[in-house]
């Protein structure tokens, strides 16, 4: 009977963690990463992103500041989704090669 009640509770677990992680409609929105953990992702230097990356078009536009929910008040800190930030120096690159 108890091999049951710990089946039946595993059960309850493992439906509970399915519902909450099917109800994230991107999971991506969590996960921001600031300028200095960006260039550490990116194996540069910190100097080498804040010349060549920051204030670029691509990095302009994939630059995200978070609302505290609390306080509605806008961070003045910029934020990258990785996925985001990923295209964007792609694209950086691609025309760094085409004005070769």
């Amino acid at each position: 009977m108890e091999a049951t009640f710990a089946q039946h509770i595993d059960d309850l677990a493992r439906q509970e963690i399915k519902r909450t992680i099917d109800n994230f409609d991107n999971l991506d929105d969590y996960f921001l990463l600031d300028k200095h953990t960006a260039a550490k992702k990116l194996s540069m230097s910190e100097s080498y992103f804040y010349k060549y990356i920051v204030n670029t078009p691509e990095e302009a536009a994939i630059r995200h500041y978070p609302v505290n929910h609390k306080t509605g008040e806008v961070s003045e800190k910029a934020y990258y989704n990785p996925e985001e930030l990923k295209q964007a120096i792609r694209h950086i690159q691609q025309r760094w090669r085409t004005r070769r």
